[in-house]
C-alpha cells in the first residue's frame, strides 16, 4: 500500500498529492496507483474520515496556502463529490493532482455553474468573446495584458496523457474589481499538449492576498 503526503489544496477544489513508497514496497506508483490514491483521498473528505486515506505519519496538509491539521478544512465540511474530475498523474515525480468539484455543506465550493468553459462566467476567448474584441476571437493572436509579477511553478506532468499542471500567481494588479486591493489572482492551470501545440487550457482561479506563499515548493 502506498502512503501519501498531501501537497496542497486550493479552492475551488484542486488537490496535489506527493506519493512515496514504504520500505520494501514497489518503488514506482504507476498511473492506476496514483489514481487510486486520489480516489481514496477524495472519498475520505466526503466521509469526514482522514483514516480512509493512506496518509503517511508525517503527512502535511494545506488549504488556501495555510497549513491545517489533518482532519481539518474540507474534511469537516465536504458533503458531496460531483462527477466532474480531471486527473494529472505524474508517475516520474510521484505526484497526483486533480481538478474536481466538491460540495461544501450542500453547496458547490466557490464554483459558478458556467465556470467549466468560461473564466469566471465570461467568454474570454473564441467566437463571441467579450475580452478585448476583436483580438480575442482568435486565441492565437489574442492581445493579453502584461503583468510583471507573474510567478509559476510546475505541479505535475502527465507524460502519457500530454497534460501539464502549473501553479501561477499573477501578482499585484491582476485581480479586477472594487474589493481587489491587496489581492492577486492565483490559479492551478492545466494545458493539453500534442503535436507540439497547446490544444486546450483548463484553470481554477481565485483571489488571494498578494505575496501569499503557495505553501509547497
Amino acid at each position: 500500500m502506498r502512503r501519501l503526503c498531501i501537497a496542497g489544496l486550493v479552492l475551488p477544489l484542486v488537490v496535489a498529492i506527493s506519493v512515496a513508497p514504504r520500505l520494501g514496497a514497489q518503488s514506482v506508483c504507476d498511473r492506476a496507483c496514483l489514481a487510486d490514491v486520489m480516489t481514496r483521498y477524495l472519498a475520505s473528505l466526503v466521509a469526514h474520515d482522514p483514516k480512509q486515506a493512506p496518509l503517511a505519519a508525517n503527512a502535511r496538509f494545506t488549504e488556501d496556502s495555510e497549513v491545517l491539521p489533518i482532519g481539518g478544512g474540507l474534511w469537516k465540511t465536504a458533503s458531496k463529490l460531483r462527477p466532474f474530475r480531471t486527473d494529472f498523474p505524474d508517475v516520474r515525480a510521484g505526484v497526483a493532482a486533480v481538478h474536481a468539484v466538491i460540495e461544501e455543506n450542500g453547496s458547490p465550493v466557490l464554483f459558478a455553474p458556467d465556470a467549466y468553459r468560461f473564466e469566471n462566467g465570461v467568454r474570454m476567448a473564441g467566437p463571441g468573446c467579450t475580452f478585448r474584441p476583436p483580438s480575442c476571437e482568435n486565441m492565437r493572436g489574442q492581445q493579453l495584458p502584461t503583468l510583471a509579477g507573474i510567478q509559476a511553478s510546475v505541479v505535475a506532468v502527465d507524460e502519457e496523457n500530454g497534460t501539464v499542471l502549473l501553479y501561477m500567481d499573477f501578482g499585484k494588479g491582476s485581480l479586477p474589481g472594487p474589493d481587489s486591493a491587496g489581492k492577486s489572482l492565483v490559479t492551478f492551470e492545466a494545458f493539453k499538449v500534442y503535436g507540439g501545440q497547446m490544444h486546450a487550457v483548463e484553470a481554477v482561479l481565485e483571489g488571494r492576498p498578494s505575496d501569499t506563499p503557495r505553501g509547497w515548493k
